[in-house]
C-alpha cells in the first residue's frame, strides 16, 4: 500500500484526499514484518496468545503521511478533499464493472473504520520490534 501511494505522489501534483485526511495509520517496515514472521517460522520466538499489532505505535494521519511522501520525493502537492463515501463509490463501481484499480474499495473501508486504539503491549513480548516510519529522500 505505501509503494501505490509514494507513486501516486510522484506522478500526481493535485492528489484527492479522503475527507480532511486524518485517519490514522500505523506502519511497518517490511523487513522488520519478515525478520518477525522469519523468526516465528523458525521456532525462535513463540507468539502470545493475543493479538499483536505489526507496526510501530505512533499514529500517523494519513494527510501527513502523504505530505511526508511528497517531502522525501522534493514534491509540492496540493489536496482536493472528497467525501469518502463518494470515492468508495467510483471505485465500487469501478470493481463491479471489472476494472481493475490501483486501490481497492475494501481498503478505503478499512482506512475509515480502523481499530482506534490497537494494543502495541504484546510486541516487545513477542520479539516484534518495528521502527519508526522515516522517509529517505530522493
Amino acid at each position: 500500500m505505501f509503494g501505490k501511494l509514494a507513486a501516486q505522489v510522484q506522478k500526481l501534483s493535485v492528489i484527492p484526499l479522503i475527507g480532511d485526511g486524518s485517519q490514522i495509520q500505523f506502519l511497518v517496515h517490511q523487513e522488520d514484518l519478515c525478520a518477525f514472521i522469519e523468526k516465528v517460522a523458525a521456532g525462535k520466538i513463540e507468539i502470545p496468545p493475543r493479538v499483536l499489532t505489526a507496526a510501530n505505535a505512533e499514529p500517523w494521519p494519513f494527510k501527513k503521511l502523504l505530505l511526508e511522501i511528497a517531502r522525501g520525493q522534493n514534491k509540492k502537492i496540493k489536496f482536493i478533499p472528497l467525501p469518502w463515501r463518494l470515492i468508495w463509490l467510483g471505485i465500487k463501481s469501478a470493481e463491479v464493472c471489472g476494472l481493475r484499480l490501483n486501490f481497492r474499495s475494501d481498503s478505503l473501508v478499512s482506512l475509515m473504520h480502523q481499530n482506534p486504539a490497537p494494543d502495541f503491549s504484546t510486541n516487545a513480548e513477542a520479539g516484534l520490534v518495528c521502527r519508526p516510519f522515516a522517509v529517505r529522500k530522493n
